[in-house]
């Protein structure tokens, strides 16, 4: 059998409704030299008979079927089968444009970068045309100054994995930690630190779902891992690149407000962790308030935190937080 250029890995759980889309949206690529991973994750739908229906038809698509051991777990099950010399993540639930593989590969060696990443476009229910795509000029960034726009949100990257190539040799190493929700802004820290130079077209080549069941627009416990996501990236940072450390607590204040607000606005009880969020807020508010690379909003609202403390940041937030605000 041909070795594929490009593996694509899709993590699959509960998401009958819209895994034919997906993988439709994947056999429509103009580029064709690709495998397809379906990690089917222990899901109680008709998933594993979906996925294992398209590879009996297609050579190039692999059915993988493991007990559910989360979205983390799946990738890493996709990452050890994986042929390509190239790879990207795709969700069971968001569908990928045509000129998607054959674009980000244009860039990668256009540019000789070891990520290249696209725009997306947000959708729910079923878009009734792709998106029409006109080439744009093409934004590069050495690694570490990607993932410090990226901490900061102040660029059009973000930490999400899907939406991008990546050269397959950059995971050779790196796995996802298991259990972990938020799972890529965590092994985004160590990807984009690898890499040597990232390019970005915003050309909107990524359809992202929204829909009621999908983790952000939700509210529960495993919304806290966020915590130990930005903990972990800080870590990460101060041990690789210390210069970048501003920008991690940046990152990390934001985590920490946003669970507060959300705890309140969803009235979520629970007190300690909310303590030690506060905490963390008054340890690393002066830093952000000062810091002129920050967002505008988070230095307005380091500075809310000073005039009345937790009461009335809760107050705040239970009046007028989005009660499914992204960390």
């Amino acid at each position: 059998m041909n070795r594929p250029e490009i593996s694509i890995i899709v993590p699959v759980y509960r998401v009958e409704s819209y895994l034919p889309a997906c993988i439709e949206s994947v056999l429509a690529q103009t580029f064709r030299n690709w495998e397809l991973i379906l990690v089917d994750d222990g899901s109680s739908d008709n998933c594993g008979a979906i996925c294992d229906s398209y590879a009996a038809r297609d050579s190039r698509i692999k059915a993988l079927h493991q007990s559910n051991a989360g979205v983390s777990a799946a990738r890493n099950t996709g990452l050890e089968a994986r042929r390509g010399s190239m790879l990207t993540f795709l969700d069971g639930d968001d569908m990928i444009a045509p000129l998607y593989l054959q674009r980000l590969l244009e860039v990668m060696k256009r540019t000789g970068c070891d990520i290249s990443g696209c725009g997306e476009i947000m959708f729910s229910g079923t878009p009734a045309n792709m998106p029409s795509v006109s080439r744009q000029p093409i934004e590069e960034y050495s690694g570490q100054q990607a993932y410090e726009l990226m901490l900061y949100r102040t660029g059009r990257l973000n930490s999400s994995v899907w939406g991008k190539l990546y050269r397959s040799s950059l995971w050779d190493t790196v796995r996802y930690t298991p259990g972990l929700w938020y799972e890529d802004l965590e092994v985004s820290a160590r990807i984009f630190l690898k890499a040597r130079n990232i390019a970005y077209t915003p050309e909107p080549l990524y359809l992202y779902r929204q829909h009621g069941g999908s983790f952000l627009h939700t509210f529960r416990a495993e919304r806290l891992h966020v915590l130990r996501a930005v903990a972990a990236v800080a870590d990460e940072v101060a041990h690789s690149y210390p210069a970048l450390l501003p920008a991690a607590h940046d990152r990390m204040l934001s985590a920490n407000l946003n669970m507060v607000g959300l705890m309140a606005v969803n009235g979520y009880d629970d007190h300690d962790t909310e303590q030690t969020c506060w905490q963390t807020v008054k340890r690393l508010r002066r830093a952000t308030l000062f810091n002129s690379k920050a967002r505008m909003r988070n230095r307005l609202t380091a500075l809310l935190t000073y005039i009345g403390g937790l009461p009335l940041y809760r107050f705040a937030a239970r009046h007028f937080y989005p009660r499914d605000s992204e960390a």
